[in-house]
């Protein structure tokens, strides 16, 4: 049985964690727990997860866009007479080198200077990696890191812009959704991220993205099977499962075409009794699946659709370039 090991039984004040698990558990909320998939060490399973997954189709194939794009998006900023840029990373994670640096090589090739990179993220693991690589692409420009939440308008200082203002976001996800049913989540609830994000830019600032696009049920579900490790490790982080503990349970991802929403669920296959920070014990039926995070894919028309109501004007006459396979898409915009 999972424990705290806690000698007293008496009534404490439960962690946030151990609040928002316990709303999952009896069922006032669902899909609510992703803001602690990358803290407190677990980024480190998620980098494990990429680099022992080299198929998973987001990264592979999203950086196989990028490669292809970059030297589009550092011809359009120069041909506006640009020759020196701030680049803000907003969410760079663990692979900036491999993303951010494709573009910094482009920009280069353009004759364009980097002046200054700010990097923008939630997790300070992600800030130091991600800062860390561009220090060493670029050890003549001014380095920047600001830990917060990419669609909060204070995230970013205003002022310290060097030049043009370039914005990045590679592998974005618009928002994640509670609950799990057939409806899609409103339009206007992914606007308002959207809009946020757009509040830290100056007009005119370059805004360049890379959106998961695909909607094809099986691929979405098979992309993720090798995250049992990462995911679990939500549960051994926060409430010190044991790997005895986690043998019974199974992580699942379910994709609803007509939601566009990828859940991802811990599947119990057995009755199991565990404690949380108040000492008392709780329990979850065998059979039961918590879907702990939801994530909303959006199809390319949405994506520009919602762009287009954030306030961002596409530069390409094609808009969003796509991958081969179609599901990938990289967008060029501007803030207006």
């Amino acid at each position: 049985m999972p424990s705290r090991n806690s000698s007293k039984k008496t009534s404490r004040r439960l962690s946030p964690f151990d609040q928002d698990f316990l709303d999952l558990v009896e069922g006032r909320r669902a899909g609510h727990l992703g803001k602690y998939e990358y803290a407190n060490g677990l980024m480190r399973l998620w980098s494990h997860f990429l680099s022992n997954n080299k198929e998973y189709y987001v990264l592979h194939e999203e950086e196989d866009l990028i490669r292809r794009c970059a030297q589009v998006s550092a011809n359009l900023i120069a041909a506006k007479n640009i020759k020196t840029i701030t680049l803000v990373s907003y969410g760079p994670g663990t692979k900036f080198k491999a993303k951010e640096g494709e573009l910094i090589k482009a920009f280069k090739k353009a004759g364009i200077e980097i002046a200054k990179v700010i990097y923008v993220d939630k997790y300070k693991s992600a800030l130091n990696k991600s800062s860390k690589e561009g220090r060493k692409l670029l050890p003549n420009a001014i380095h920047e890191k600001i830990q917060g939440d990419i669609f909060d308008p204070s995230s970013r200082k205003r002022a310290g812009i060097v030049g043009a203002e370039v914005g990045t976001c590679f592998g974005l996800t618009p928002m994640n959704a509670e609950g799990f049913g057939d409806v899609m989540p409103p339009v206007s609830a992914i606007e308002k991220n959207l809009k946020g994000l757009r509040a830290q830019m100056s007009k005119g600032a370059h805004f360049i993205a890379t959106y998961d696009h695909n909607t094809d049920k099986a691929s979405i579900e098979k992309s993720y099977a090798g995250r049992s490790e990462h995911a679990k490790g939500l549960l051994s982080k926060y409430l010190r499962w044991s790997d005895e503990d986690l043998r019974d349970v199974d992580f699942v991802v379910k994709y609803n075409p007509r939601s566009y929403i990828a859940a991802h669920g811990f599947h119990f296959k057995k009755n199991m009794r565990f404690e949380l920070g108040d000492g008392r014990s709780r329990h979850v039926k065998d059979g039961i699946t918590l879907w702990f995070q939801n994530s909303v894919k959006l199809p390319k028309y949405i994506t520009q659709m919602v762009h287009e109501h954030s306030g961002f004007e596409y530069l390409l006459p094609q808009k969003a370039e796509i991958a081969e396979n179609g599901r990938m898409g990289y967008h060029h915009m501007t803030a207006v």
